[in-house]
């Protein structure tokens, strides 16, 4: 697909979107939608996120996972499709969470198929998230600037603690290798985690998650070394003050089917630990966004320890 097809297809996206959801302002005092200001916003966004992926892909040489051609930072697959959500998600978090949610999950499907299929390495798919979240937020700025009265009104919102589902898109920065003489780069995980409130400081929650780490032999590239997971644990959440802010931790002991590569010794299953923390912000009722710092390990033949720098978005019911 094309460069200018793509960007077509945002605009059109924007102008459907601007026509399905145009009305006047609603009982919560959200200013009437007009097409506009919507095609204007996702416009910008779109040429924004074209200049910084296409400038980069020219100016950054790499080898794709494929050997398939030399531009594989970032990734431009990416990059679209975290615009495409952060659009989603600016125009319609207001009427459902789960327009958002949804959005973000068909994002970070999106990146981790380009690494699965080693058209990408992980960090190519984190750039590319990167360059697309950024250029949305330039491209809703440049949108007040034209069209200050046409933004949706951000709705009075306390934080809360109730039962929730999170998408998360996280990056892994390993310390170490999985056996002797292997080292691992920089990796990339997607998660979905339930979360349901016990008291009103701390509950359970139960995730999923699919994970992505490259494996190197005397600094070369050798190969994808991926899990799916599953895990459970312990949530904990404080409401900073009486506003939308709170902190909000995870412990979470799992197991992962481990596969990929043939090329590393590995165990076919393995235990996994993460534990997180972070702040979110409460932009609805039913809406919260937020970002965490964590630790996880992966026990392999040698057990892998890694930072990881995460967001994610959640739908609260």
């Amino acid at each position: 697909m094309t460069i200018l097809r793509l960007i077509s297809l945002t605009l059109l996206l924007a102008g459907a979107f601007a026509r399905t959801f145009a009305s006047n302002p609603d009982s919560i005092g959200q200013p009437p939608v007009k097409a506009a200001p919507i095609v204007a916003r996702a416009g910008t966004s779109a040429v924004v996120n074209f200049a910084m992926t296409e400038l980069f892909k020219s100016t950054i040489h790499e080898t794709r996972p494929d050997r398939s051609g030399h531009h594989s930072w970032p990734s431009r697959h990416s990059s679209w499709a975290f615009t495409a959500a952060s659009v989603v998600g600016h125009e319609l978090y207001v009427r459902s969470p789960w327009w958002a949610l949804g959005a973000h999950a068909v994002a970070d499907c999106v990146a981790m198929q380009r690494v699965l299929s080693r058209r990408h390495y992980p960090k190519d798919v984190i750039g590319g998230a990167a360059i697309g979240l950024i250029s949305t937020e330039i491209g809703y700025a440049v949108g007040r600037l034209l069209y200050p009265h046409s933004y949706p009104r951000l709705p009075y919102a306390v934080a809360d603690w109730m039962p929730a589902l999170d998408v998360s898109t996280q990056m892994i920065v390993p310390f170490g290798g999985p056996a002797g003489g292997v080292t691992t780069g920089i990796g990339a995980s997607t998660a979905l985690r339930l979360s349901m409130p016990v008291t009103d400081w701390w509950g359970v929650a139960v995730s999923g998650s699919l994970r992505s780490l490259p494996v190197r032999r005397a600094g070369l590239p050798v190969d994808m070394l991926s899990s799916v997971g599953l895990s459970a644990g312990f949530a904990g959440w404080l409401p900073l003050g009486t506003g939308r802010w709170a902190a909000q931790t995870h412990v979470m002991p799992g197991i992962a089917r481990n596969f990929g590569t043939d090329n590393v010794s590995h165990p076919s299953c393995s235990f996994t630990l993460d534990i997180t923390g972070g702040f979110n912000c409460q932009l609805t009722d039913r809406f919260v966004v937020g970002a965490d710092l964590g630790y996880m390990y992966w026990a392999l033949r040698r057990g892998v320890s890694a930072l990881t720098l995460g967001i994610y978005t959640r739908a609260q019911f």
